[in-house]
């Protein structure tokens, strides 16, 4: 469908529901704002369908039969998909808003919302693009290092979560969305490779920057056969780590490029 005023295609949105009934309802209200729509069943059908085509938004259920729509939310970002969410639900629930934010949604709406609320949100969520903060998780078995770059990271205006070791982050990676991980190579018991190894092994695609006292020449090959973003020396200067950070949270659509403060002076 294009938009006659510009020419340019509507936003395609894929709406996952169970119900026949009420996904052919949110259908029906969401073409009548002039978008594209597209329905799935399950999570399955849902990701398949994400990983040929390209989509704008989610529209899915809470509830999916013996799955959930944040579950569809946790695998969207487990493969790096960065497309924005809004969760619908027919009765509030204790606890709902809060565990649909910390999974990645952009927003909540009741199933039964008029034309104008579900126009609003889904204006507020595209122009937004990501429609949330960006979320960064810090590994590092030190507990100095991980105040010190929690601060520094949401300084810059991110979500920072921390684990002081490889398997709490897995823990992590699994309960809740995570844009970006920044993790100390050597750690005790398992390294950050070996963290990034499962990740990789689970499908799990989030951006991984590694971090290293001492860069060694194997540890870097290996690095870079699974996929890390960058190898970056610990230190006290954290701009290149404050830089990498916001070049892949920029390269993933989720924030815009902007200006960096220390040269905006010398824009004219």
């Amino acid at each position: 469908m294009l938009d006659q005023a510009s020419g340019r295609k509507s936003p395609q949105i894929l709406v996952v529901d169970l119900s026949v009934v009420s996904s052919r309802t949110t259908r029906h209200s969401l073409e009548t704002l002039g978008y594209t729509v597209v329905v799935c069943r399950t999570l399955k059908e849902a990701m398949d369908l994400l990983d040929l085509a390209r989509v704008d938004l989610v529209f899915t259920d809470l509830h999916l039969g013996g799955e959930s729509g944040l579950d569809l939310i946790r695998a969207m970002a487990g493969k790096g998909l960065t497309v924005p969410s809004i969760v619908l639900f027919t009765t509030t629930e204790p606890g709902m808003k809060e565990d649909a934010l910390a999974a990645g949604a952009s927003d909540l709406l009741p199933k039964s919302s008029p034309l104008d609320l579900f126009r609003t949100a889904i204006v507020r969520v595209l122009e937004g693009r990501s429609g949330r903060v960006p979320r960064v998780l810090v590994v590092d078995d030190d507990p100095l290092v991980l105040k010190v770059l929690k601060m520094v990271l949401k300084e810059q205006g991110f979500d920072v979560l921390t684990a002081e070791s490889a398997l709490s982050a897995w823990k992590t990676i699994h309960l809740q969305r995570v844009d970006v991980v920044v993790s100390d190579y050597s750690m005790r018991e398992h390294n950050g490779l070996e963290l990034l190894k499962n990740m990789r092994n689970q499908k799990i695609k989030v951006p991984f920057i590694l971090l290293t006292a001492v860069p060694v020449q194997e540890v870097l090959v290996e690095a870079r056969s699974l996929g890390v973003i960058s190898v970056l020396s610990k230190s006290q200067d954290v701009q290149p780590l404050i830089d990498t950070v916001r070049q892949v949270l920029e390269n993933l659509g989720i924030i815009r490029a902007v200006t960096p403060v220390h040269e905006r002076s010398a824009v004219t």
